[in-house]
């Protein structure tokens, strides 16, 4: 994330290096109590411009129960960070292409595997993934 995502932050929360940011000690503190809760009460827009949702991805997740937004909030950091270091792609995340294309829909990824696994699907359209829909594994 760059600093001018980060100007309301206070500067005890963030460290900048290079015009990148990223959380501090304290700022890892703060998250890791107050993240899980802020993850599981609603569908977040991607703090990443490379990552936008499709028009019909909030009705997807309309019904998810407060541990899967948590999931999916996360699968979308996960995400995100994969677009920018294509080395990291996590179990959690296992990003990849289809082998047949779902129409529009080219890649999917984890959203979370326990019980009734649930995918997240979308394609790159210009200069960003577009995150489409939360549905069923294909496998």
């Amino acid at each position: 994330m760059s600093i001018e995502d980060c100007v309301d932050l206070p500067d005890t929360l963030v460290l900048e290096d290079a015009g990148q940011v990223t959380l501090s000690v304290w700022g890892d503190v703060v998250w890791s109590e107050a993240g899980p809760e802020l993850l599981s009460q609603r569908l977040w827009p991607p703090l990443d411009n490379g990552v936008r949702f499709g028009k019909d991805m909030q009705r997807t997740v309309d019904g998810c129960s407060p541990e899967e937004l948590r999931m999916v909030n996360e699968r979308i950091g996960d995400l995100a960070r994969h677009l920018h270091d294509r080395g990291y792609n996590p179990a959690r995340l296992d990003f990849k292409k289809l082998k047949a294309p779902l129409g529009p829909l080219t890649h999917e990824c984890d959203a979370w595997a326990k019980g009734g696994a649930k995918r997240l699907f979308g394609y790159f359209e210009e200069d960003a993934f577009i995150i489409a829909e939360l549905g069923a594994g294909l496998h």
